[in-house]
């Protein structure tokens, strides 16, 4: 089955670095983004998604001295840019954070937040602070959809698509 997926940032910065958090190497997030591209799971963006997690790409692939940095650099760019895999999402669609939404999630993460209420589809951080707002949120809850890690995410993500 095919699953959506909103992939914060943070997790593509740590796939090609091929750490996680804390530093340490860790390639969750890295078999996290392959298995989404290997088994053709949705990742909508918007623009501004879109350019952030680019230039997050490019300046983790730069610095990095992981391995296989550029192969998973390259992997979530070619997720990017497949119109199927990585659909447009106009950022006028977006559904308005409530109150209590803008003052438990930051600034910075609202484009994610706004996206995942819109798709109905889990928001997948490593932000600790991100995934407790979320977990709080009376929005999370009304709508049924929440922010998981990328260990959460992955038995998820190795599921085969269908089609």
């Amino acid at each position: 089955m095919k699953h959506t997926f909103i992939v914060d940032h943070n997790v593509v910065q740590f796939a090609v670095a091929g750490t996680n958090d804390q530093e340490d190497d860790d390639l969750t997030c890295a078999a996290v983004i392959r298995a989404i591209a290997k088994n053709c799971h949705r990742v909508p963006k918007t623009e501004a998604i879109h350019q952030r997690q680019l230039s997050k790409l490019a300046v983790e692939q730069s610095r990095s001295s992981f391995p296989l940095a550029g192969i998973m650099a390259n992997v979530w760019r070619g997720v990017l840019q497949n119109a199927v895999k990585s659909p447009w999402v106009q950022e006028a669609d977006l559904p308005d954070l409530d109150a209590e939404c803008r003052q438990q999630v930051k600034k910075d993460d609202h484009d994610f937040l706004q996206l995942a209420i819109h798709q109905q589809a889990p928001l997948i951080t490593t932000d600790g602070p991100l995934q407790a707002a979320i977990a709080q949120l009376g929005a999370a809850r009304e709508w049924d959809w929440k922010a998981i890690p990328p260990d959460e995410a992955l038995p998820i993500a190795e599921e085969p698509g269908d089609e």
